[in-house]
């Protein structure tokens, strides 16, 4: 996933950055929609440079370059939601 995220390491509090992420993944273990967990809502919401490393955060998860997930054969062939921590 880092190689998708574009850092901003000059952003406020980008080294104790961590985003919340819900991930909806097809049959085929590709990320299809994330969205912001509630906390994770609540301060993009509240931080603008928050939110900016946040969505970041999320557009790399959807990159078509990686959002082909590494989820494991036994949760291939159904959509399942997957909490996902990110942190650069």
């Amino acid at each position: 996933m880092r190689r998708c995220y574009s850092e901003d390491t000059e952003a406020r509090n980008y080294a104790s950055f961590s985003a919340h992420l819900i991930v909806t993944v097809d049959a085929t273990g590709e990320a299809r929609m994330a969205r912001f967990a509630p906390d994770t809502q609540a301060k993009a919401n509240a931080d603008p440079s928050y939110r900016a490393l946040a969505e970041r955060a999320r557009d790399a998860v959807l990159s078509p370059t990686c959002s082909k997930l590494p989820i494991p054969s036994n949760l291939l062939g159904k959509t399942h939601e997957l909490k996902f921590v990110f942190r650069p």
